[in-house]
């Protein structure tokens, strides 16, 4: 499942807490109607479409979703490896098929991302191809 959020849905936000706060209710109930179908893997992401405006406002706010990136809300799958929740930036024209610079990645992997700067400076350290070279031109645009 993704929560798909754009320029003008970050504008209409009164902030990254009313996103988060969507983002986990989505991730809580989905699969709470009975009716629905439970299937055996699930994945949902917070999808900001790569635009100046969404990476100065993820760049802004990273701590807050990297600490819901941490929380896994749906407890549908039994098997949590076959369960992933995570925030993303996807470039719109490089497909689906396009690795997307995940928010949380860098805790993984490099040093704490604390802001803009760090994180930028992780993003080189992954890659600098596709979503990843777009994210990092846009911050590099913005000064970090």
């Amino acid at each position: 499942m993704y929560e798909v959020k754009s320029a003008a849905a970050v504008e209409a936000a009164t902030g990254a807490n009313e996103i988060i706060r969507q983002f986990n209710k989505m991730r809580r109930y989905f699969y709470k109607d009975e009716s629905r179908y439970k299937p055996s893997t699930t994945s949902f992401e917070l999808v900001f479409i790569v635009e100046k405006e969404t990476v100065e406002h993820v760049a802004e706010n990273i701590t807050l979703y990297q600490v819901s990136d941490d929380q896994k809300l749906c407890k549908c799958v039994m098997d949590s490896s076959m369960h992933q929740e995570s925030v993303f930036l996807r470039n719109l024209d490089g497909g689906i098929n396009e690795m997307p610079v995940q928010v949380n990645y860098s805790k993984r992997s490099g040093p704490e991302v604390v802001d803009g700067s760090t994180w930028k400076q992780n993003l080189e350290n992954v890659s600098t191809e596709g979503s990843y070279g777009s994210v990092i031109e846009i911050l590099e645009e913005l000064g970090y």
